[in-house]
């Protein structure tokens, strides 16, 4: 897989558990995802969906086992090759549950306890946990731009979290500010990145930002902004905006953004095959195939 795609495709916002190295868990996020979108195919899947969630967060993915089968489809071969106890699987886990915005996942998550996790990784789950109940407040704030900015800057307010937690609640926030596209709030981004990332990589994260709310602002219609970073005659943007781009449109679950895509795929396709963007349109092509099928739709 891509590593810059793979980056974007599990990071909605670049910021939490497999921020890093993504490829490493592909096959375990891909599953999660797959168990994820079974509620968005059919909602009345929700309490499975939940409770499989919660038991890979609580590191017994063994208990729900067989409802995990069913919902990704995967053989004993398939469940085999998952590391779902490791912690990369269970912070993901928790970000699956944050995004049902459900209250059952809501218990789920409240319910973890730093003994639930090995010595090591104990405040680095918890950071996930916090993550994914951040994810469900966002959601009762309200469903508009305007609520979900101000449910972040509120986040990046509190300065309530210390150690990995608060890089993990603090890169969440900052995150979705960008992803927004505020540019009202470059100066609280700014600030909160210095707080947990003065350095090189807090430096590269800013510029990220700074890209992503440039595009943003090129249109008021997202799927349009988001369009313009996909112009195979004029390619000019770098990769991690160019992958970004197009799994926003993924994550948009909207017609309008699976047809964006499927225009640049085809366009793309018509490219000489010694064409850099040809051979990285392979790599996307086959990601948002994967994504899609996570929630039945499919390239």
């Amino acid at each position: 897989m891509n590593p810059i795609l793979a980056l974007t495709i599990f990071v909605a916002a670049a910021a939490t558990c497999h921020a890093y190295e993504p490829g490493e868990f592909a096959a375990e996020y891909h599953a999660l995802d797959r168990v994820a979108g079974a509620a968005l195919r059919s909602p009345a899947e929700l309490p499975r969906v939940v409770a499989v969630l919660g038991s890979v967060l609580l590191g017994k993915p063994s208990d729900t086992i067989g409802d995990f089968r069913q919902l990704t489809d995967l053989g004993t071969d398939g469940m085999a090759r998952l590391h779902l106890a490791e912690a990369e699987s269970r912070c993901y886990a928790a970000e699956k549950l944050g995004e049902t915005g459900s209250q059952p996942a809501s218990e789920i998550l409240s319910k973890f306890r730093l003994e639930d996790a090995p010595s090591d990784r104990r405040y680095y789950l918890l950071g996930c946990v916090t993550v994914g109940l951040k994810e469900i407040g966002e959601r009762a704030a309200g469903d508009n731009a305007e609520d979900k900015i101000r449910f972040a800057r509120g986040v990046l307010n509190e300065h309530s979290y210390k150690g990995d937690v608060e890089d993990l609640v603090y890169g969440w926030a900052i995150n979705r500010l960008c992803d927004l596209g505020s540019s009202s709030d470059f100066p609280l981004i700014e600030s909160s990145m210095n707080a947990i990332h003065n350095d090189w990589w807090g430096k590269s994260e800013l510029e990220f930002c700074r890209d992503r709310i440039a595009v943003l602002a090129r249109d008021p219609d997202r799927t349009k902004a988001l369009g313009t970073v996909l112009l195979p005659a004029g390619h000019v943007e770098d990769s991690r905006i160019h992958g970004w781009a197009i799994y926003q449109l993924v994550a948009m679950h909207s017609a309008d953004a699976d047809r964006a895509l499927t225009r640049y795929f085809a366009e793309v396709d018509k490219l000489d095959r010694d064409n850099p963007l040809h051979y990285e349109a392979v790599w996307q092509a086959q990601d948002v195939n994967e994504a899609w099928k996570a929630y039945g739709r499919h390239y």
